[in-house]
Formats: C-alpha cells, sequence, structure tokens
C-alpha cells in the first residue's frame, strides 16, 4: 500500500512541481506529504526490524526496496526544501575553509 500512496504522490508531483511553476502553497502541501510518507516508510522499517527483520517474499519487495525509497523521497525533500539552516551552512564553510588554511 505505500508503495502505491508514493506511485501516486510522485504522479501529482510531476504534474505539479516539475511541469509549473508551484506556489507556496503548493509546495509547503509537498513537503507535508512527502515528510508524512517519509514517516510512514521508517514505520515500516521499524516494524519489520522489531518482527525479527523477515519480509514474506510473497510481497514483492524487500528491506532494501523500501529503505532506498526512503532515501529518495529525502532526497526530493533536500531538493525542494533544502537541508540545511543558513547557521548551518555558514558553519560547515567556515570548518570546510578553516581546515584548508591550515594545511597550506
Amino acid at each position: 500500500m505505500w508503495f502505491h500512496k508514493v506511485a501516486d504522490f510522485r504522479q501529482a508531483e510531476t504534474h505539479l512541481l516539475y511541469k509549473k511553476n508551484p506556489g507556496k502553497s503548493i509546495r509547503s502541501q509537498h513537503r507535508q506529504v512527502i515528510e508524512g510518507l517519509i514517516d510512514e516508510g521508517k514505520e515500516i522499517v521499524r516494524r519489520i526490524h522489531a518482527g525479527g527483520g523477515l519480509i514474506k517474499p510473497a510481497n514483492g519487495f524487500s528491506l532494501q526496496d523500501i529503505q532506498s525509497l526512503i532515501e529518495e523521497l529525502q532526497n526530493t525533500h533536500l531538493q525542494w526544501n533544502g537541508g540545511l539552516s543558513k547557521n548551518r551552512k555558514e558553519e560547515i564553510l567556515k570548518d570546510i575553509f578553516d581546515a584548508a588554511q591550515s594545511r597550506i
């Protein structure tokens, strides 16, 4: 069922975000839906681990399939919403450039 939700989400996403210039409301809804799908996927993984890590082969998917799709959704979330605050970006750049200067 979760895979079907993600497939439906991807179709809507293509239509609303990639083929048009999305407004703030659409982007906000996209963020909420993708975060919900990520949380739901993580809950499925948690339940699989709690149940001994076994998935019936008849389901047609593996734990790796679920984890890969979660990662893909997280990447899309970062693409549209960013993942780092301005302060965190500045902190990382400072660390990188300070480290580079200390090697000179």
